[in-house]
């Protein structure tokens, strides 16, 4: 009988492969691809789940709905990466430093920039579409502290296929139909235990636990796509724990599951604070799900930034915007590329070229083992100095379609 229950959820998530391959083929973009980046997409779509959701069909926070207004701009993105070029196909951009909580592993602790005007916000949107974003995540600090958060998801629009990381505070229903009704395609809430008393103390804030549980179900009332987001701190890993947090997760009826390493913030925790075991039983729970509908769907950043996956991205297909609008490769490399909104972006992607490309290690450890990763945020002068002779070896193992058409190079970089 268990062998029957579990033969049609399997049977409903190979049709929703199906449909999901169906909707990309739509897309014009799609018949231009060619065989080696096609066949990266297939094998990308089989260690995902896809999930219905009313802006599309989600993949993954990578990647923009199948099915979206975004899709196509992230399929000619594709094809420009596979020529060598830089494309920012995803960017993370922080609305704000204002947070009342006190997370130990927030890369934000100690930046305190006033909000960009949402002027300002408007014109990155519209350079990040300019130079082939396919989808925007609004960051922080905690996003949901402005009140003009509905009118800056309207701005990014529905190509840029807007998403929220958020704590939870602040989210109530009133607000979730705000931002749904102004285009916002996914919320993915902190939460990091089942326990309240856990989650309170990683958080560093007595009730974040029932605000981000309040904010998920505020979030599912609206229809917006609702995810958790978690670092998976060490008693998360002990016997059992972790399959009870992602149980308690399914209960609350979410649509995806986010599961992040713990990550050394400035001169804070070890070089690394998960090893090669934890990594590869959190890379392992993804492909786990996307075979078993049975569990929650899992996204883990152990298997898409694994060298044989995805990789280091950092700088190349994604990048972090601050909220004083300084660039920096990712939310954790404190390298500065310049200004945003003082600069332009177009000098900043050029410059972006002294990375070369995806790698196979973490660019932010990187910097952090030449003693870079202690100091805050520093310039572009510094980071152009510290990243002369960089060389990110060989592509990652689903970017490999890469070293056949050469490599983004440094050579004219502006100084």
């Amino acid at each position: 009988m268990r062998r029957i229950r579990r033969a049609f959820p399997r049977a409903a998530l190979g049709l929703s492969r199906i449909r999901a391959i169906a909707s990309s083929l739509t897309y014009r973009e799609a018949w231009t691809l060619g065989p080696s980046v096609s066949s990266t997409l297939l094998k990308f779509l089989f260690a995902s789940r896809p999930k219905k959701t009313r802006q599309g069909i989600e993949l993954s926070p990578y990647c923009p709905p199948v099915g979206g207004a975004g899709y196509g701009r992230y399929l000619r993105g594709l094809k420009e990466v596979s020529r060598g070029k830089i494309v920012p196909l995803l960017a993370h951009v922080s609305v704000t430093d204002r947070c009342e909580y006190h997370c130990a592993r927030c890369y934000n602790l100690g930046r305190e920039a006033a909000d960009p005007p949402a002027e300002k916000l408007a014109r990155l949107f519209d350079d990040l579409r300019a130079a082939g974003c396919a989808r925007v995540a609004l960051t922080g600090g905690e996003p949901c502290s402005r009140r003009d958060l509905p009118s800056i998801v309207e701005a990014a629009g529905a190509d840029l296929s807007p998403l929220l990381f958020t704590s939870g505070a602040g989210l109530d229903r009133a607000r979730a139909r705000d931002l749904a009704s102004a285009g916002l395609a996914a919320a993915y809430v902190s939460l990091d235990h089942w326990s309240p008393e856990a989650h309170d103390r990683i958080r560093g804030f007595p009730g974040a636990f029932h605000r981000a549980v309040e904010a998920i179900e505020a979030c599912l009332a609206a229809g917006i796509f609702t995810a958790i987001q978690a670092v998976v701190e060490p008693p998360c890993l002990e016997d059992g724990a972790l399959e009870r947090f992602l149980e308690f997760c399914r209960g609350l009826g979410v649509g995806d599951v986010m599961l992040l390493e713990p990550f050394p913030v400035g001169d804070r925790g070890p070089a690394r604070a998960a090893g090669a075991e934890t990594r590869s039983r959190l890379a392992s729970l993804q492909l786990r799900s996307a075979r078993d509908p049975l569990l929650p769907r899992v996204s883990s950043m152990s298997l898409l930034e694994s060298p044989e996956f995805l990789g280091c991205q950092a700088g190349f297909t994604f990048l972090h915007v601050a909220t004083g609008g300084e660039v920096f490769p990712c939310d954790f490399a404190p390298a500065s590329f310049g200004s945003a909104f003082e600069d332009g972006l177009e000098p900043i992607l050029d410059r972006l070229k002294l990375l070369r490309g995806p790698s196979r290690r973490c660019l932010a450890l990187w910097l952090r083992e030449r003693g870079l990763a202690g100091e805050g945020p520093f310039p572009w002068t510094r980071t152009r100095s510290a990243l002369e002779g960089y060389d990110p070896g060989e592509p990652p193992g689903l970017m490999r379609f890469l070293a056949r058409r050469g490599r983004a190079v440094s050579n004219g970089v502006p100084r």
